[in-house]
């Protein structure tokens, strides 16, 4: 079953490729929350100040 989709011979290079890219955007989505959170903070510190 699937056994086309996840090669284990002779097709590594294409697995190892596939995992970058789930890194790339599993840390890319982890940068994006981190900076919407830090710019949410801010936004609420300045808001908070014009008050």
């Amino acid at each position: 079953m699937g056994g086309d989709h996840f090669p284990e011979k002779g097709g590594g290079n294409m697995v190892t490729y596939l995992e970058l890219i789930k890194l790339l955007i599993d840390f890319g989505s982890f940068i994006a929350i981190s900076l919407g959170t830090i710019v949410a903070i801010i936004a609420i510190v300045v808001t908070n100040k014009n008050k």
